[in-house]
């Protein structure tokens, strides 16, 4: 689902980040692979018990921001400033305006899509991830054993 959302956010805004902050075809897709493996390492990081977890949820929803929502975004977005600048040797200030304009979008149409009430579960099956629930964890554990 997540490659679906930022390919609709590539159709929406990819030309305009082209020509905004002059990028050539390979920086624009660059920057949207970078972005959808940001978010997807990020959602399975703190699904699997990661201290942003709320974070994710409320960023994620259709709701509004509160603080985790607004740390999680900001964490997103300084990787993606960092990435961006040492990957496509895209300066920190281009980098910076094209991080912003594509979270905005890619958190819009996740929140659309999953609405305001998210669960792990949720976040995992935008990255195709599985949550097993502590029924697995604790198989898991109970297999090391036998």
């Amino acid at each position: 689902m997540l490659d679906s959302i930022l390919d609709t956010v590539k159709g929406e805004i990819g030309d305009t980040i082209k020509s905004k902050f002059g990028l050539d075809k390979t920086q624009t897709d660059g920057v949207f692979s970078i972005t959808g493996e940001t978010i997807s390492d990020t959602i399975t990081k703190e699904s699997a018990g990661g201290a942003g977890v709320d974070g994710l949820l409320n960023l994620f929803s259709s709701n509004d921001n509160d603080a985790k929502g607004n740390d999680m975004l900001g964490g997103l977005a300084n990787s993606l400033i960092g990435q961006f600048s040492s990957k496509l040797g895209i300066g920190e200030e281009k980098s910076s305006g094209i991080a912003d304009m594509i979270l905005s979008k890619v958190t819009a149409l996740i929140g659309n899509k999953l609405g305001g009430s998210l669960d792990v579960s949720s976040l995992l099956s935008l990255v195709g991830g599985k949550s097993e629930g502590l029924g697995g964890m604790i198989g898991k554990v109970g297999g090391l054993f036998s």
